[in-house]
């Protein structure tokens, strides 16, 4: 699903929409006005910046369109040609012809794109899952935990492409279903029925395994045809996301090691990062001196007991793999059945209602 999108387009605000974002005209010709903007009937703000000749919008389009973002759509150029003039319009913003245009034939520039599902995970829990992977690839990767055993994300603050791995579900709880309540408050009860079924759908998926989420930056979109709106069909955000997936070097299986988080407090990070190699039945000489290891194998032993020229499955005896290779491919992807065009997108987003189903109507 498109999880964010960040674009530019070639045009300016018409004066009324200038008026009412308190911006005077004349812009200055390397101006930039930065504005976060929420309507009434939006349910996640907007992010603008606005040039003389230029404007520049940052949204999340299940976010704005339903409330919250586990599940949406793949197709961005239809996300942009739905949502972008309900934008500029709540901004006072007349819509032309020649605008439309450019939103129906992607005729704009991307600069940010997030692209995110979730995978099947059965008989483990996402969050054990999660932690133990995290501090596996800890010592592969450059990583940055959000909250430990919730997600983490590998090239940090890349300006290619960043990748998070997390649990949606417990997001959605803390997040999402406050969100959720706040909307469904205001809303009639026949209605108010509707956002919560909507919103359980999502907790459903959620609630599968883990998400990843791929986010592509300027410097990919600066040298990929994939700038452009007008590059971009149906398939294309899978497409991008799965390369991107195969192109991440992920283990086959992390080792669970029983009472990891003792060792982790007990050992310098240099001595951890052995300690988790050797757990996982990795060539020690390859990574350290011997001169390294003999010290580092006295700091395990001192403060675990844990001889590290044994062989580790004899010494740790219950630990156990976690499969990850098996889990985060491909193969594994869990997509949700999610159509924009499943009624009018327009009345859910000024109303936060899903769209209706006309099948389901016209079948009585």
């Amino acid at each position: 699903m498109i999880d964010l999108v960040d674009l530019s387009l070639d045009f300016a605000l018409d004066q009324a929409a200038m008026a009412n974002m308190g911006l005077k005209q004349p812009l200055p010709p390397s101006a930039l006005y930065k504005r976060e903007v929420r309507a009434s009937t939006w349910l996640s703000p907007v992010k603008l910046r606005i040039g003389r000749n230029s404007i520049r919008v940052r949204f999340c389009p299940a976010k704005l369109f339903g409330g919250w973002n586990a599940v949406g759509s793949d197709d961005l150029r239809e996300w942009v040609r739905t949502l972008a003039p309900l934008i500029l319009q709540e901004l006072g913003h007349r819509v032309t012809s020649r605008q439309m245009y450019q939103f129906r034939f992607g005729r704009y520039r991307l600069h940010e794109v997030h692209i995110a599902y979730s995978f099947g995970l059965p008989g483990v829990d996402a969050e054990e899952f999660i932690g133990q992977v995290g501090k596996a690839l800890a010592h592969l990767h450059l990583l940055e935990w959000i909250h430990p055993g919730v997600g983490f994300r590998l090239n940090p603050r890349s300006r290619t492409a960043e990748y998070l791995v997390y649990a949606k579900l417990r997001e959605s709880l803390d997040q999402g279903r406050k969100r959720i309540a706040a909307l469904a408050a205001g809303l009639p009860v026949d209605q108010r029925v509707l956002a919560l079924a909507a919103f359980g759908h999502q907790l459903n998926y959620a609630a599968a395994g883990p998400r990843l989420e791929i986010r592509l930056r300027d410097q990919f979109f600066a040298r990929s045809p994939f700038g452009r709106g007008s590059n971009w069909v149906a398939a294309t955000a899978r497409e991008l996301y799965v390369a991107k997936l195969q192109a991440l070097e992920l283990p086959a299986a992390v080792r669970v090691v029983p009472d990891l988080g003792v060792a982790e407090g007990r050992l310098k990070p240099a001595v951890f990062s052995t300690f988790l190699h050797w757990a996982a039945d990795r060539d020690l000489a390859r990574i350290a001196s011997t001169t390294t290891l003999a010290r580092h194998r006295k700091d395990i032993l001192d403060a675990l007991g844990f001889d590290i020229r044994l062989p580790a499955a004899g010494v740790l005896g219950s630990a156990r793999d976690i499969e990850v290779g098996s889990v985060l491919k491909a193969g594994n992807l869990l997509a949700d059945k999610f159509d924009p065009d499943d009624g009018d997108a327009s009345t859910w987003c000024t109303t936060g209602l899903p769209p209706s189903n006309p099948t389901r109507e016209s079948n009585g």
